[in-house]
């Protein structure tokens, strides 16, 4: 009952935001990113490394019941009846452009991207839920926090001095033989 109560407002939330778009309110642009899953755990950087394969790096992270921490602000949550966050929207209000957004919930979580392509350029705001860790869970988890994350990508330079010392490396191997 209190799944297809969660569905039914998750269509809700979708309808208004198709509504704002119709009447041309310039938040019609808000998105949820792309789901990359749902894992079990901490989103740590390092579980989030073996997880998804991604080096991020942490840029703020809101816990329940706040709504803000530094530059990550959350607005227009929808609670459940026990008072439980369910959905809402995020901005982050930093210089950084935000490629990864983690909605935790009990045990779990959920990592979304956030890409230029997927959100026609707007990467520092967004919807955030917790339906898709309650379609894994199989029961409704309020939300414990939403952390934005930066994917770290290696410098060119730190890219060619690492192939140098490969190369070197295997240029010393050879010489031994």
């Amino acid at each position: 009952m209190k799944r297809q109560l969660w569905v039914s407002l998750r269509a809700l939330l979708v309808a208004a935001v198709v509504c704002m778009a119709a009447s041309g309110n310039t938040n019609a642009a808000v998105v949820e990113g792309d789901l990359l899953g749902v894992f079990d755990g901490v989103d740590s950087p390092s579980q989030i490394l073996a997880d998804l394969g991604l080096n991020v790096i942490s840029l703020d992270k809101v816990e329940a019941p706040d709504t803000s921490d530094g530059n990550l602000v959350l607005s227009d949550i929808f609670f459940d009846d026990e008072g439980e966050p369910l959905s809402g929207r995020w901005d982050y209000l930093g210089d950084e452009l935000v490629d990864l957004l983690v909605v935790k919930a009990d045990g779990h979580y959920a990592a979304y991207l956030y890409s230029d392509e997927n959100t026609d350029n707007m990467r520092n705001m967004g919807l955030w839920d917790v339906a898709d860790i309650t379609a894994v869970a199989d029961k409704v988890y309020g939300m414990s926090y939403v952390a934005a994350y930066q994917v770290h990508m290696p410098e060119p330079s730190s890219v060619i001095l690492l192939m140098i010392g490969l190369v070197g490396i295997a240029g010393l191997g050879r010489v031994s033989r």
